[in-house]
């Protein structure tokens, strides 16, 4: 008796365990993608990214130089990067990182919640990039506002 009760609990935690391993990611975080000996990730500044509020956009461009990831200084300077979601796009004005080389931001206030994605285009010192870069969604503010703002509390 003491055995199956053993067994059962065992299994139970093995398929939690299955269950969560292989439960789809729908939230992206940053993303990195490799292009020869370049690695660029994307993703949000601020996280989680809420709608109405600044936030920015970050790409951070890394190359393999010796086995170690050296930072690439100047890497859009012919690569067009922009933000889409569904079918709407907007062209990224990205800066430099006052804090990190490499590592570029552009600002932006998402309007709707759901799914964005970050297009880049063009090369990165020579290194051809065409891809799309899905970002962690947009939230609504309301999954972490308290109290309810339409709650009277008088």
């Amino acid at each position: 008796m003491e055995k199956t009760k053993e067994i059962l609990v065992i299994g139970s935690f093995l398929l939690s365990v299955l269950v969560i391993a292989g439960h789809p990611n729908v939230s992206f975080a940053h993303t990195s993608k490799t292009f020869g000996n370049t690695t660029v990730e994307v993703g949000w500044l601020t996280e989680p990214p809420l709608v109405s509020d600044l936030n920015s956009i970050t790409i951070a461009v890394n190359k393999a130089v010796g086995g170690n990831q050296t930072p690439v200084i100047n890497a859009l300077s012919n690569l067009s990067a922009s933000v889409k979601f569904g079918t709407i796009t907007k062209q990224l004005d990205a800066q430099p990182s006052p804090t990190t080389d490499g590592e570029y931001d552009a600002k932006i206030i998402p309007t709707r919640v759901g799914p964005y994605s970050v297009l880049l285009k063009g090369d990165i010192k020579g290194q051809k990039v065409d891809s799309e870069f899905k970002i962690e969604d947009i939230e609504s503010k309301g999954t972490l506002s308290f109290p309810d703002s339409s709650v009277d509390t008088t």
